[in-house]
């Protein structure tokens, strides 16, 4: 096993595991939009807030395209999966796309 009951080596359809349970979509869940950080149910990676709440900017680039993933509140959780990821013009600017801070904390 791992972290928050996750099993090692198992491919899970959604940041937060086999549903989309605890993510911030367009779906019945307690936020209208942006969630507090650290607020989302912590995904298979061990990190808050990688599914939904906003679409993160990646660093793939194509001409004046960027590569976004995650989903965010404004749309359902299909959107958080991989295969939905989807290339956005690199300077468009809407509330639900944004990025994602991660940092290991010092003891």
């Amino acid at each position: 096993g791992s972290a928050a009951g996750f099993v090692t080596g198992t491919t899970y359809r959604y940041p937060t595991g086999a549903t989309p349970e605890g993510a911030n979509t367009s779906d019945d869940d307690a936020w209208a939009r942006h969630a507090p950080r650290g607020a989302t149910r912590q995904g298979v990676n061990g990190l808050y807030d990688m599914g939904g709440n906003v679409w993160e900017w990646l660093a793939d680039r194509e001409g004046g395209d960027a590569l976004t993933a995650g989903g965010s509140w404004w749309y359902g959780p299909d959107k958080m999966r991989e295969e939905s990821m989807q290339w956005k013009p690199a300077d468009f600017y809407v509330a639900y796309i944004g990025f994602r801070c991660a940092y290991d904390l010092k003891s």
